[in-house]
Formats: structure tokens, sequence, C-alpha cells
């Protein structure tokens, strides 16, 4: 789940060898299949998203893990958990630092840059019904209740389904050596990571230069403003010579 470690985690593994697709890499390149998956029932194919991955973190695959296992049976499942409690708290304000730019002003901003880029568009789609599957969000960070359910019933799947000997509950405070006794790795020396603190991911993907994802967003309405005021240029030489 979300908020549970998920960004030191994926830096860990990276730090280990390991070639890690977070949400960046499960979603850029296959946004339509996503929406395909999230609008009209596909399955999503996670042999095809998931072949050039050692490790997968955070959404959608998440949410779609039981759909990966099948595609891959011999892979390895770490499942990170984390106090309930400590857990609903930063969930809460991660979610309130999102809609943090939820004022008039953001709104018409961001439906502005969602008209100028599909691609934002398509993952700003993505991301709302991915939070709505695993969390059962819909805008109100006072549904703790619902939270603390997914959360339990997410939990409780994975340790119902997936064998033990396959199987880490991990919790990131627990460091290095229960993460490479599983993966038969040795123990770096480097002091493991302690990312996303307080929300600092919804800032990195908000800054369009910092992702490829956001380096797209920014060529596209980049492209769009450019083509936009070639073709008001062109409407006012014209009506200028006439």
């Amino acid at each position: 789940m979300p908020k549970t470690g998920t960004k030191s985690i994926t830096k860990a593994l990276r730090h280990l060898g390991f070639t890690v697709f977070d949400w960046e890499e499960q979603t850029f390149d296959f946004l339509d299949h996503w929406l395909d998956v999230f609008q009209n029932g596909v399955k999503p194919d996670a042999r095809r998203i998931y072949q050039n991955a050692d490790a997968v973190v955070d959404i959608p695959g998440n949410f779609f893990w039981e759909e990966i296992l099948e595609a891959f049976p011999d892979c390895k499942v770490i499942l990170s958990e984390r106090d309930e409690d400590s857990w609903v708290k930063s969930l809460v304000k991660h979610l309130e630092i999102s809609q943090a730019q939820a004022s008039l002003i953001c709104i018409l901003y961001n439906n502005m840059l969602n008209l100028l880029s599909p691609t934002r568009r398509k993952f700003t789609y993505i991301l709302d019904c991915h939070r709505g599957s695993i969390l059962g969000y819909r805008g109100n960070t006072g549904s703790t209740c619902v939270f603390r359910k997914r959360y339990r019933i997410h939990n409780h799947r994975v340790k119902s389904i997936v064998s033990r000997d396959k199987l880490l509950v991990y919790n990131v405070q627990q460091g290095w050596k229960p993460l490479c006794d599983f993966l038969g790795c040795e123990v770096p020396a480097a002091a493991f990571p302690h990312e996303n603190v307080k929300g600092e991911l919804v800032k990195t993907i908000a800054a369009l230069s910092v992702t490829r994802f956001g380096r797209q967003v920014k060529w596209e309405i980049q492209r769009k403003v450019f083509l936009t005021i070639s073709v008001l240029v062109v409407i006012v030489a014209i009506y200028l010579i006439h």
C-alpha cells in the first residue's frame, strides 16, 4: 500500500542492483493500456508491462499484484507494512498535500494543463481511478474508516494468497538485513534510504522537468501553446492585410 515506505524500498532495491518499475515506469509507456483497464474492463497485460522489470513498486502494480503474480509465478512478494494509526496519519497528510492545490485558481490551472497535455490528462484519470480502487478515496480525506478497512483487506489478501516461502512481511524500520536475506544479497554498508518524507513525492511529480513524464507533459504544453500562438499570429496577419 502507499505510505508504507515504498519509495525507500524502491531506492533500496535499486541500490542492490535491481531494475525497479515505480509509478512512472509502469504508466508512462502504457497509458492507453491502463485507460483500457479502468474504462473498458481489459485485464492488465502484466507480462508485456513488466517483462523488463526485476521489481515493481507503487501504482498501478500494487493493486494488480495478483495479475503480476499470475504472469510471473516464481516471483517473490514483499508486503510493506507499518503501524495502522501511523499509516492512516501519513496517508491523510499525503492526500491533504495533493488537495492543497484545490483552490479555484489551481483547479482552473490543472484543468488547463490537462487540456493542453494528453499525457497529463490520461495519467490524472488513471491516478484518480487507482486511488478509488485501492483506497476507496473519492476526494474526502476524512474517510479514515474506509482507508483502514482497505488497508486490512489488502494485507490480509496478500498473506492469504502468497506462499510463505515467497513472502516477506516487511517494515522499512527493520533496515537492510531482512530484505537482503530474503533476496539473497549482501547487506550494504550504506544507510538504509529514507524517502518521500512528508509527501515530498507530490512536489516531485508536479515539477515538470524532473521526471520523464514531466518532460513529456512540458513538451506537449509548449507545443500546443506554440501552435495556438502561431494560428493567432496568422489570423491577425490576414486581418491586417485585408
